[in-house]
């Protein structure tokens, strides 16, 4: 687990603050979370093995979307 206020990408493989900084102020990319990370063109990843042990941990993550209503019951 982490913090509350630490970024869910740091519960990936390989990534550590320092990555953090760069990718969430690069130019081009902004990356900030982990839906992010997935949605970007595979052009425009790295090709290493760690690269790739990081892919696969993100194919392994369910694709979630869920819908929050507030109501009052008597």
């Amino acid at each position: 687990g982490l913090q509350q206020f630490k970024s869910p990408l740091l519960q990936l493989p390989f990534i550590e603050e320092d990555h953090l900084r760069r990718v969430s102020n690069h130019k081009k990319f902004k990356i900030k979370s982990i839906r992010d990370l997935v949605s970007m063109k595979e052009s425009d990843r790295r090709e290493d093995n760690s690269y790739e042990e990081l892919l696969a941990v993100l194919g392994s993550f369910p694709h979630i979307n869920m819908e929050i209503k507030t109501q009052v019951l008597d």
